[in-house]
């Protein structure tokens, strides 16, 4: 707990300290991934800047794509009120997007044993912009349940980065870079209903 305390505080220090909860939280993961073995034993660094600087967007990019199933849910209401909808057909919507993450893991993470997972990542998060564009403009809820089913799909770049970075890291290094990709997921996840209400 004092670990985890100190590395929030060191966050909220590198970033500004503006107090925000994504400064520390990305203060945190940069100083998970950047602190020279620390006595907890979890916390290594990386020799060459560009290594480190590749986990860091490999550790976001998961973050953010696993942030998109859950930003929806604080504003539900917001969201029913501008489509003039009712409850549960916006339920319906975030329900779909949660579905849709499922259809990705089935369909769409194996691809990664098949073929190169850069250039599925790469594609994924391209279909992913037009996914959140398109539930951006819905103006109906048949729109929203349709792009929020792309959405949830898209999400599951997150699952395809996490392999892809063991296959980059050294053999001594793989189960840290795993924690370090697997805490910005995390973070995403938490910190995205925060972020959008």
């Amino acid at each position: 707990l004092n670990v985890v305390a100190a590395v929030v505080v060191g966050g909220v220090a590198i970033f500004g300290g503006s107090g925000t909860v994504f400064g520390a939280a990305l203060g945190a993961l940069l100083l998970v991934i950047r602190a020279g073995g620390s006595a907890a034993g979890w916390a290594f660094q990386l020799q060459d800047p560009r290594t480190t600087l590749l986990l860091m967007l490999l550790a976001a990019a998961a973050g953010l794509g696993a942030a998109n199933l859950y930003y929806g849910q604080p504003l539900a209401a917001a969201i029913g009120e501008s489509l003039r909808a009712p409850p549960a057909a916006i339920g319906t919507a975030l329900t779909a997007t949660q579905i849709g993450y499922a259809l990705g893991m089935i369909l769409l993470v194996p691809l990664g044993d098949a073929r190169e997972r850069r250039s599925l990542i790469v594609t994924t998060v391209g279909f992913a912009v037009p996914a959140l564009l398109l539930a951006a403009i819905s103006r109906s809820v048949p729109a929203l349940v349709a792009s929020s089913l792309l959405v949830g799909a898209a999400s599951s770049v997150a699952q395809m980065i996490v392999p892809y970075s063991v296959d980059l890291a050294p053999p001594r290094d793989r189960g840290r870079v795993v924690g370090a990709v697997m805490a910005g997921l995390l973070a995403g996840i938490l910190l995205s209903r925060t972020a959008s209400g």
